[in-house]
């Protein structure tokens, strides 16, 4: 089966590692029930939009690089491997981030060349895949009204939306490492 996945959010710790950044570099204390996350952010006060958030980032030096991943991660995209599907490692990061997405993949998977990484922005619409996995609400309304299987990963800026998308059809996962036992 040809599984997308969704890098930050399902993979990666995209959102602990921008608070652990942001605390330690204007010494805040910021948590993650403190985040308005419909706001992206601007709710720290520290920036005025996901722009400039996002070039705060990017002057970090190896930021998007050093994005950890989340538990059961590495061993889920191992497992999906071994059982025969081929994978597609699917992002909406900014183009300019794309050096250091790889080499961040990279790093989880040495030489491991089989997820192809795609900076389009509706690309997570319009990818060929049979199952999609997300933890962005908008995009798995798009996936399923485009009548594809859509599974989501819980994450505090999605469980308002929780039951809405349940009902047009996404399947919901505590981590990336359920997957295996829904296909």
């Amino acid at each position: 089966m040809r599984i997308g996945l969704d890098i930050d959010g399902v993979l990666e710790d995209w959102a602990g590692h921008v608070l652990t950044t942001v605390n330690h570099a204007f010494d805040k204390n910021v948590k993650l029930v403190d985040v308005d996350f419909e706001k992206n952010y601007s709710t720290m006060g520290l920036f005025e939009d996901k722009k400039t958030m996002d070039n705060f980032l990017l002057s970090q030096r190896t930021w998007w690089q050093d994005i950890p991943t989340l538990p059961g991660a590495i061993g889920a995209v191992f497992g999906l491997i071994f059982d025969g599907h081929t994978l597609e490692l699917i992002t909406n990061r900014p183009e300019y981030t794309s050096i250091q997405t790889r080499a961040s993949v990279l790093e989880w998977w040495p030489g491991f060349t089989q997820p192809i990484i795609s900076h389009v922005p509706d690309i997570k619409t319009v990818i060929d895949v049979q199952v999609y996995v997300d933890d962005n609400h908008e995009r798995l309304a798009e996936i399923v009204a485009r009548e594809r299987k859509a599974y989501g990963v819980r994450q505090p800026w999605n469980k308002k939306h929780e039951v809405a998308l349940a009902k047009a059809g996404v399947v919901w996962l505590d981590s990336i490492a359920d997957l295996a036992g829904e296909l």
